[in-house]
């Protein structure tokens, strides 16, 4: 690689972090004016996603979609009803189902992720600083699973595996 082509990456992903870090800091803004208009697009968004890992599951789509209530949550956060338990309980069911289809061995990364995020619930850190940064994580883990099963599918196991059915 020329050392201009470097530049030019290094530039390029330069630039994609900046929009990336951008996005997040916009939803830590409008969570802080108590605009939930991203939020719930984002849940809404995990939602699909979780479902998207097991596309002939309904069963499983019909309870990640009552768990993930994206119009009750709504609803709460219009009538500041909403509490940290519903919060607490919200999150560590998005961290549950994540863990669940991703491999045993990252099972302790999940664990320690729970317990840090579990940690600013309970001291009752601004949710404008939390949510951002737990759903940065949830989407971080969200496109690592998908590149792991999108790099199965594309392997000689995978080709073996859907040729003997």
């Amino acid at each position: 690689m020329t050392e201009e082509n470097n530049l030019k990456e290094k530039l390029s992903t330069m630039i994609e972090e900046n929009f990336h870090n951008a996005y997040w800091d916009k939803l830590e803004e409008d969570l802080k004016e108590n605009n939930h208009k991203m939020l719930l697009d984002l849940l809404d968004e995990i939602r699909w996603r979780i479902c998207n890992f097991v596309p002939n599951r309904k069963d499983i789509h019909n309870q990640v979609y009552e768990k993930i209530d994206v119009k009750f949550i709504e609803q709460m956060l219009t009538h500041n009803a909403i509490d940290n338990q519903y919060i607490y309980n919200l999150i560590n069911y998005i961290i549950t189902q994540i863990r669940d289809f991703d491999s045993e061995e990252l099972e302790p990364n999940y664990e320690m992720w729970r317990t840090v995020t579990n940690s600013h619930l309970e001291k009752e850190t601004k949710l404008y600083i939390l949510l951002p940064k737990f759903l940065r994580e949830v989407f971080f883990r969200i496109d690592s699973l998908d590149e792991f099963i999108e790099s199965f599918k594309q392997s000689e196991e995978y080709k073996i595996l859907t040729e003997n059915k």
